[in-house]
């Protein structure tokens, strides 16, 4: 499991340096590989959420995804190109929710500048 979190801070700040230079493929690249190290390594992922994460690296114009949150359940973060989303949603529902009991549930976000700190008078 320290190979993980050794692994991960080092994917955090790839991910940061590709944010920042718009390549967006390897942004994907290493959410999937996050997930695999949670998956694999930390061994906090489960069927449901590896399913998940199947299913979206496999849509055209999602460029990556990984679980995210406490693990054992919970929720899957992907970056998915805008003119894909309606696509990706069908795609969840045909192949995800035919094979699962509880169906997925997709919010759509955009991306934003993050928290902010804010000084009161």
């Amino acid at each position: 499991r320290a190979w993980h979190v050794i692994d991960e801070n080092r994917r955090l700040h790839r991910f940061a340096d590709d944010l920042r230079a718009g390549r967006l493929e390897t942004l994907g690249e290493t959410l999937a590989a996050g997930h695999a190290s949670l998956r694999d390594l930390y061994e906090v992922s489960c069927r449901e959420l590896d399913d998940l994460v199947d299913v979206l690296c496999r849509a055209p114009g999602v460029l990556g995804a990984r679980m995210t949150g406490g693990g054992f359940g919970g929720c899957v973060v992907a970056l998915v190109r805008p003119a894909a989303v309606a696509e990706v949603q069908d795609r969840l529902k045909s192949e995800y929710d035919q094979t699962h009991d509880r169906p997925a549930r997709t919010w759509v976000t955009l991306p934003s500048a993050g928290a902010t700190v804010t000084v009161l008078e």
